[in-house]
């Protein structure tokens, strides 16, 4: 056993290096990850507890580096690097307790005036300490030293120690949040690191006179373990480091939790816009179109023309199912039978057919394959946006002739609605909501599909809606 304290009595410089190196990883893994925005109470107090390790580190280096510079400097000036060197470990100290501290005030909402509890310890240690220090003599330096570091221990290094356990172990339901158990359970090894720190380091100090160190003290420890006490702190400081890193992963953790939230609410987002524009574009322009077949029925019937009329109403009355089975199909989140069969041609010939005016007339040039088929998302984005311009027509063109061509050019098939209405402003469209939203939803849905639209009105002129769709969305090409 004798042989084992020479050992450690000969490498106690190495022991030191490394007992600092670990609070010195402690705190430059903190430092170096506390740099993302984060919800999370513990993130928002990290940065002390980074600041205390890193002091600590350099106080624990003071013990290879002070002994080095004596051969080459005065012993006043080795004097004052022992001081500042013990105002070092006081600092880093008082930056635990006031970790443990910040942390348990922003988790309990208690008044913020409990941080400045840590200061006033520290205030007060700092200026008896400095105070004797200065008008001590070599004679009962040392001894002045041992009492600094005793009292520093007692004051800062115990209660902090402590209080931070405590306020570690209030974050443990906020972290199972992420649903990361190996994180949750690094917090439970930072906080076993952190309390038997607490012992070693705050309540095993240099032997003194003062309270407890006549008999728990860094010689009875050694006595009783057969190994000094900085093993053990440096232990318990590379635990504090394994377990710090471990739980810096929830930054990433969380990243990739408010990216997923960010997904859902965007796909929510998205729902309810496809919802609105299907709604607007269809559900609401059929109902007004078969409003507008009930007034011709009207017109019809004013005409004694009751034969004529008792179709269009049969007519009207079919479209209304049409519509009953549409809202079904959106409730139940199906496509229409007539997108489901993915024809353009066939698609097209529906919209003629479904569009009914008595003054009138439509022309369908179909000039390409009536075997092209389109995928079903890009067919009803397609449907939606003629079925628009032809609603409008309806409402707002008072045209006269429409007609729906279909042609083939480059790479592309080429669809254009054209009427001889009264067109409009395209950079006006003043204050009609309806149509403004309707022209949006049109371009929305080319955008969806990468088709290029292209609408091209004036006043008195008519209006031609073209949509370019490439043939990478055509079935088989």
């Amino acid at each position: 056993m004798h042989t084992i304290y020479e050992v450690l009595k000969v490498n106690i410089n190495l022991i030191y290096f490394f007992y600092g190196l670990s609070f010195f990883m402690l705190g430059f893994a903190v430092f170096l990850k506390n740099t993302s925005n984060s919800n999370f109470r513990l993130a928002n107090s990290l940065v002390f507890l980074a600041i205390f390790g890193v002091l600590h580190s350099f106080y624990e280096w003071g013990y290879i580096f002070i002994p080095i510079q004596e051969h080459y400097l005065s012993s006043i000036i080795i004097k004052e690097f022992y001081i500042f060197r013990g105002f070092i470990e006081g600092l880093s100290f008082v930056f635990l307790f006031y970790f443990g501290i910040h942390l348990l005030v922003n988790t309990k909402q208690k008044s913020n005036y409990l941080l400045f509890l840590p200061w006033i310890i520290f205030i007060i240690w700092m200026f008896l300490s400095v105070y004797f220090g200065f008008k001590s003599n070599l004679v009962y330096f040392n001894m002045w030293l041992k009492a600094a570091d005793v009292w520093s221990r007692y004051l800062l290094a115990l209660p902090g120690s402590f209080i931070t356990c405590y306020a570690l172990f209030l974050q443990i339901n906020e972290l199972q949040v992420l649903g990361n158990k190996k994180i949750v359970n690094n917090l439970y090894g930072l906080i076993g690191a952190i309390f038997l720190y607490g012992v070693v380091g705050g309540l095993v100090v240099p032997e003194n006179i003062h309270l407890l160190s006549r008999y728990i003290n860094v010689n009875t420890f050694f006595t009783t373990f057969k190994l000094p006490v900085q093993m053990f702190r440096a232990i318990t400081g590379i635990g504090m480091a394994y377990f710090i890193v471990g739980i810096l992963e929830m930054y990433d953790v969380e990243y990739h939790y408010k990216l997923e939230k960010l997904k859902k609410e965007k796909a929510i987002l998205n729902e309810r816009q496809r919802i609105s524009r299907n709604l607007h574009d269809g559900i609401i322009q059929s109902i007004y179109g078969v409003g507008l077949g009930l007034e011709s029925v009207s017109y019809l019937m004013q005409q004694k023309n009751l034969v004529k009329a008792e179709e269009e109403l049969n007519k009207k009355m079919d479209n209304l199912n049409g519509i009953i089975s549409n809202i079904r199909d959106y409730i139940m989140d199906l496509k229409p039978e007539i997108l489901e069969e993915e024809h353009l041609y066939q698609l097209l010939k529906k919209l003629i057919d479904d569009f009914l005016d008595l003054d009138v007339q439509v022309n369908f040039d179909y000039m390409v394959s009536k075997d092209i088929k389109i995928f079903p998302e890009y067919l009803d984005n397609i449907y939606h946006i003629l079925q628009e311009g032809l609603n409008n027509i309806k409402k707002h063109a008072k045209a006269r002739k429409v007609t729906l061509k279909v042609s083939e050019d480059t790479n592309q098939i080429i669809i254009r609605l054209i009427d001889d209405g009264v067109g409009f402003d395209l950079y006006s469209t003043g204050d009609k909501k309806e149509k403004h939203q309707g022209l949006k939803n049109m371009k929305e849905r080319a955008n969806l599909i990468n088709c290029e639209l292209i609408i091209n009105s004036a006043k008195g002129k008519g209006t031609e809606i073209k949509i370019k769709i490439p043939c990478e969305v055509i079935k088989g090409v």
